[in-house]
C-alpha cells in the first residue's frame, strides 16, 4: 500500500484508511457508477472519498510503471492549482493498493466543498437573463485564467465546475481534476475544445466566447468554427460507437 497524506492530517491516518477502506456511513453518494464518490466524516470534518474503478491488469501495469494513478493525479493537481490560485477542495490523501506488486485500486480524499454546480442553474430558468449573462461571462474568463496559467482540464465541463457569487461576481471552484494538461498555455483549436465541453447552446456562444477571443486576440469567427467542429466530431464518434456496439437480443 501506497499512501500519501498532507502534512495538515497526518494525525488523523488511522481515519483516512478506515475511508479507504470502506469502514464508513455515507452521508450522501454523489456517484456510484465507474467511480464511487462519497461524502463522509473524518473526525467530525464533511470530506469526500472518491473511490476510481478497479483496474484490469493492463490498466493496473500502467499505473504501476508507467503513468500515475488517477488517485495521485487528483491529489498532485490540487496542489497545482492552490499553488496558482485556482480554487479546487483542498487534498487530503491519495492511497494506492495493489496485488502481487500491480496496481489495483485507487482513492483520493478531499475536504468537502458545499457549493452548487454551474449544472445546477446554467441551462436552466433559475437565473434572469442578467445574472445569465453575466455568469457566462465570468466563466470564460475563469478559462482564460486557466489556459494563462498552462492549466487546460480535460474533463471541463458543468457538472465539474461549482460557483458562488461574492462582490456581484461569479467565482468558480474545480472539481473531477485528475485529467488535465499542464505547463502550455493552448492555441486555438485546442482551447476552444474547453468550451465544447461545457455542452453550450448555440444562444450561448457569444457570450462564452466573446471575452476570451477579444482577451487573446482571437478572431470570432474562426473560435466559433472550432467549438462547432469539435461538435461535430463528437458526434460522428458517437455514431460509430454506435454502429459496432453489440445489439441486445429482444
Amino acid at each position: 500500500m501506497r499512501q500519501v497524506i498532507h502534512p495538515d492530517y497526518t494525525d488523523l491516518t488511522d481515519g483516512l484508511l478506515k475511508l479507504a477502506h470502506g469502514e464508513y456511513s455515507p452521508v450522501k453518494t454523489f456517484c456510484n457508477n465507474r467511480n464511487k464518490v462519497d461524502l463522509a466524516s473524518l473526525d467530525g470534518k464533511p470530506v469526500v472519498v472518491k473511490k476510481y474503478k478497479r483496474t484490469n491488469l493492463l490498466t493496473g501495469i500502467i499505473y504501476t510503471f508507467f503513468r500515475k494513478s488517477k488517485a495521485r493525479r487528483a491529489y498532485e493537481h490540487a496542489l497545482r492549482l492552490l499553488s496558482l490560485g485556482i480554487s479546487t477542495p483542498f487534498p487530503i490523501a491519495y492511497i494506492e493498493e495493489s496485488r502481487w506488486g500491480i496496481f489495483r485500486d485507487g482513492y483520493f480524499i478531499s475536504e468537502y466543498v458545499d457549493l452548487p454546480a454551474v449544472s445546477d442553474v446554467f441551462y436552466t430558468d433559475r437565473l434572469s437573463k442578467e445574472e445569465h449573462y453575466l455568469m457566462a461571462d465570468n466563466l470564460s474568463r475563469f478559462t482564460l485564467t486557466l489556459h494563462m496559467t498552462g492549466i487546460i482540464p480535460l474533463d471541463y465541463n458543468t457538472t465539474n465546475i461549482l460557483f458562488e457569487k461574492t462582490a456581484g461576481r461569479y467565482k468558480f471552484t474545480l472539481i473531477d481534476i485528475n485529467r488535465m494538461k499542464i505547463g502550455r498555455v493552448p492555441k486555438l483549436k485546442e482551447a476552444m475544445r474547453s468550451f465544447f465541453q461545457l455542452g453550450t447552446y448555440p444562444h450561448d456562444y457569444l457570450g462564452l466566447l466573446e471575452p476570451y477571443v477579444w482577451e487573446r486576440g482571437f478572431n470570432f469567427e474562426d473560435a466559433l468554427y472550432h467549438v462547432i467542429r469539435h461538435r461535430r466530431n463528437q458526434i460522428r464518434l458517437r455514431k460509430i460507437k454506435r454502429f459496432f456496439k453489440p445489439k441486445r437480443q429482444q
